[in-house]
């Protein structure tokens, strides 16, 4: 259900609006990802919600034989069934970054 202050605006028209190819493209990589201002505030809000929920607890030392978790995020542009994706407050809201391990 939208918010009474949510716009609904195609991919298109946001594309053009700003004149950025990226806004209708995911990226491949952190290192794409990092180059636009939209992904950094999409990572920024998933790691923060992480360390909200305590997902991340005190550093440990690793025991002896154990090896470290390798992460990485996965990127995605949500939009509605029209292609149309929400805007709140002047804001792309549609751009998520998930935290994952990589097996």
């Amino acid at each position: 259900m939208r918010r009474k202050a949510d716009t609904v605006i195609t991919m298109n028209e946001l594309a053009r609006m700003i004149k950025d190819d990226s806004l209708t493209q995911t990226p491949g990589s952190y290192k794409e990802a990092v180059k636009h201002p939209h992904w950094v505030s999409s990572m920024k809000r998933e790691i923060m919600g992480l360390d909200d929920r305590g997902c991340f607890g005190d550093l440990q030392d690793l025991p002896a034989g154990k090896r470290t978790l390798k992460v990485g995020f996965v990127y995605k542009i949500k939009v509605d069934q029209d292609g149309r994706v929400l805007v709140r407050d002047g804001v792309p809201i549609g751009y998520k970054s998930r935290l994952v391990v990589k097996v």
